[in-house]
């Protein structure tokens, strides 16, 4: 069985908020442990509280940080540490430029090596206000961070689009390595006509919960709920939002499991929100939660800076224009006053759904990149 080692170097990655992004590196690792490839997690110890969640044959070396009073670069040190100790020949590394450069400066070795980088984006590209313009700073400064990988593995088109118009990196080394979701878990068929609707992930400012709420708030029908699963930055502002509004819920975050528990116990229709107060480029951007709401098979109202190519606008799920309340409440009230479109969109999203799964992405990956020669 051929291997290769997946590193995750971010220190309290599991620890702190883990939404979409733990979800990210369990789909790749399981996708590529299904693809009859041998995984070797390395990672901050934090990942014991998700051993359960992976494949069988995945392997996981948890870095315990005992120089912690370096902070981040403690854990740089520890986990380099590792990285000698396994004497890795291949792997993929999550993208992080100041691990890079330590890695460089004190194992350059490792980049003689068949090495691969994940970017998942720039830093700066879903901030919100003044932030928002260093993106292209920061573009610069992630390829240069990059030119020492044998293939750069981008999660979208646009991180690829916008890596190689810097022309420091050559075209046939950027892949396109698209997020995907877990195994299908579909609910039932439910005869309720109660319409729902589900907020679950990542509590972030460029999703703009001012607007979400805002939109909610302008629906006609005053039997239904908004259920918000989270948690994130955001959550004290999430909570002072809907202080006074009866039918808007506040949930902890839950596992995919739990959340899946959660819809089923209510017997209620529910609809996955994907919402967005910002633009994307050519609506590429592609959240996990897109994903996970299909593995469950629940039809979703989505920013129309998202999932390009995969949600399809009143065929499988109806689309909005991003940071607009208007066009978000008019997308929901259509949800209840045409409620066979439930069913109809749910249908479409069982029979599309097995094209992006995990196990799917990554056949698709080896299938382009042949990453032990």
């Amino acid at each position: 069985m051929k291997e290769l080692y997946y590193i995750v170097p971010h220190k309290d990655f599991f620890k702190k908020n883990p939404a979409g992004r733990v979800a990210h590196v369990k789909g790749i690792c399981n996708g590529l442990s299904k693809n009859q490839v041998k995984v070797t997690l390395i990672c901050e110890d934090g990942v014991s509280n998700f051993t359960k969640e992976f494949e069988d044959k995945v392997e996981i070396i948890p870095v315990i940080n005992k120089l912690s009073l370096l902070g981040k670069f403690g854990f740089y040190l520890a986990l380099i540490e590792n990285i000698k100790n396994n004497k890795i020949k291949y792997s993929i590394v999550r993208h992080d430029p100041f691990f890079i450069l330590i890695l460089f400066l004190l194992a350059p070795s490792f980049f003689k090596n068949i090495s691969m980088v994940e970017v998942n984006g720039f830093a700066f590209d879903v901030k919100v206000g003044f932030l928002k313009y260093l993106t292209k700073a920061s573009i610069v400064l992630y390829a240069i961070s990059c030119i020492g990988f044998k293939w750069i593995l981008c999660v979208n088109s646009s991180i690829k689009n916008d890596l190689g118009l810097t022309k420091l990196i050559k075209d046939k080394k950027l892949v396109l390595f698209q997020n995907g979701g877990p195994d299908e878990s579909f609910l039932p068929f439910i005869s309720s006509k109660n319409i729902e609707f589900i907020f679950y992930g990542g509590l972030n400012s460029y999703v703009g919960f001012n607007h979400l709420v805002e939109a909610f708030s302008m629906i006609e029908d005053k039997n239904t709920f908004l259920h918000i699963v989270g948690f994130g930055p955001e959550e004290r502002k999430v909570k002072d939002l809907i202080r006074n509004k009866k039918n808007i819920r506040f949930h902890q975050g839950m596992r995919l499991q739990e959340l899946r528990n959660f819809i089923s116990s209510k017997q209620l229709r529910m609809v996955g929100l994907i919402p967005m107060a910002i633009d994307y480029k050519d609506s590429n951007l592609h959240p996990i939660k897109a994903y996970e709401y299909m593995s469950l098979s629940l039809p979703m109202i989505y920013a129309d800076c998202t999932m390009n190519g995969v949600l399809f606008n009143k065929k499988n799920s109806i689309s909005y224009k991003y940071g607009e309340k208007q066009s978000l409440a008019k997308a929901m009230q259509e949800y209840i006053s045409k409620k066979q479109i439930y069913n109809e969109y749910k249908r479409e999203i069982e029979r599309i759904y097995s094209k992006f799964t995990w196990e799917k992405r990554m056949k698709e990956f080896l299938e382009r990149v042949d990453v032990w020669n």
